[in-house]
């Protein structure tokens, strides 16, 4: 049943997307199913599921519903595929190579640098042994040029980024709202990232490490949005989102490896993943599927949040942050 409340269309939203941002803001549910697991992407392999989650039924079919080479058969084909660059690094480096990952130190951050796995070595250590040599931290230009992120694709419009970024830091404290309680918990719904977040111990208890972990997704998404700093080699935005391509890298090259080993030595958190791997054969952990929802999380579940809540964007602002 759907609210009754008006429903305002950003300005210059085109016509066909209407219907959608109008179904997600004003139906009870439909903000709600969006955001658990993102279950839109999930629609396009499903069509049938789409007025389910929106209680919205499209005027016309739209393409991807009966063209199997299009959406549906992308998405298909992103399902085994993991990070081919990251897991070949990993697989030389090690599976801690995200600590490797020197994170910058801004003029502008005055905190506390930290020690351990998430020190900034801005002068690192004298390497005096094989094992600190094993730790030496990876140049921004190495990772640059092993991930091939020396130049951003062609298509990148820098201005565009910018605004987007612009468009998160004037409504950030809503923002956080909504990720916080719609795409974090809601991503962390979907059972085949929920398999992969109980064999790495993520939000599984209470605890400091889950609070760190939470903290570190924060520090991811502040410093992605900082301007100047996404797609400029060592910066803070660059140096955050390599340092998670390798953790997800490192986290498949555990998984793989503690599932070569005698299936009565599993722990239980490795026969769980062994019993999801069961039912979804072919499915990479973490693969690029897992990735687009994840960013849907962050791009549609937060723009849809924030005209839930009242704040008026234009259609271009949403595109721009969508960049």
């Amino acid at each position: 049943m759907a609210s009754d409340r008006k429903f305002v269309a950003p300005a210059g939203t085109p016509a066909a997307f209407e219907p959608f941002l109008r179904a997600a803001v004003t139906s009870p549910d439909g903000f709600l199913n969006l955001a658990v697991g993102n279950q839109a992407l999930a629609a396009i392999r499903d069509p049938a599921k789409l007025s389910k989650i929106l209680g919205w039924t499209p005027a016309t079919t739209p393409a991807w519903a009966s063209d199997p080479a299009g959406a549906h058969g992308f998405l298909e084909s992103l399902l085994p595929r993991g990070d081919v660059l990251a897991d070949a690094l990993v697989a030389e480096v090690g599976p801690a190579a995200h600590t490797r990952v020197l994170v910058p130190k801004l003029a502008h951050d005055t905190g506390v640098v930290p020690t351990g796995d998430d020190a900034n070595p801005t002068a690192a250590p004298a390497i005096s042994n094989k094992k600190a040599e094993a730790a030496q931290p990876l140049s921004p230009e190495f990772l640059a040029d092993r991930l091939d992120l020396k130049q951003p694709p062609a298509w990148v419009d820098q201005a565009q980024i910018l605004r987007g970024q612009q468009l998160y830091w004037k409504h950030v404290a809503m923002v956080f709202l909504v990720l916080l309680h719609a795409s974090l918990a809601g991503s962390f719904g979907t059972p085949r990232i929920d398999a992969v977040l109980s064999y790495t111990g993520y939000l599984t208890s209470l605890s400091k490490r889950t609070a760190k972990r939470i903290l570190e997704t924060t520090d991811w998404v502040l410093n992605t949005l900082i301007p100047g700093e996404l797609t400029k080699v060592g910066g803070a935005g660059f140096t955050h989102v390599v340092k998670v391509r390798l953790m997800h890298a490192g986290v498949r090259a555990r998984i793989s490896k503690s599932l070569e080993a005698d299936p009565a030595s599993y722990s239980d958190r490795t026969k769980a993943v062994k019993d999801h791997e069961a039912s979804n054969p072919g499915v990479a952990h973490i693969n690029q599927a897992d990735m687009l929802s994840t960013i849907l999380s962050f791009q549609t579940v937060v723009l849809v949040g924030l005209l839930k809540m009242g704040v008026k964007l234009t259609w271009q602002e949403m595109v721009d942050y969508t960049a």
